[in-house]
């Protein structure tokens, strides 16, 4: 059976990871996973062909919003939804300015983020 896409989730939270990794596959989507966003960028020069990329805004390292802005420099047309447990508007703006595709606040309800 043919996928949907392939989706790169970064998040530093193994369980999220885990939680919306396996979601994705139930909705037909191959997903690769990194725990950090240099693990991320890791995946996106090795070639792999994404789709979506969906991250965390709070990792430690390399936060999700400097992930995003290194997304951007190479793969401009690459929607990348964020990821946080501290949603605020300014936040949302902010990072809607830097290319976000979308927002998605912590805790989310998988039933809402069907694709």
């Amino acid at each position: 059976m043919q996928t949907e896409g392939t989706i790169l989730v970064v998040d530093d939270n193994e369980s999220v990871n885990e939680l919306l990794g396996s979601f994705l596959v139930s909705q037909n989507y191959a997903v690769l996973s990194a725990e950090n966003a240099i693990k991320g960028l890791d995946i996106i020069s090795s070639g792999a062909n994404l789709d979506l990329i969906i991250t965390d805004m709070m990792m430690p390292g390399m936060s999700g919003i400097d992930f995003l802005r290194e997304v951007k420099k190479t793969e401009p047309e690459l929607p990348v939804v964020m990821i946080t447990g501290y949603p605020s508007v300014d936040i949302a703006v902010k990072v809607m300015k830097d290319g976000a595709s979308d927002f998605i606040s912590k805790p989310f309800n998988l039933d809402h983020a069907r694709l």
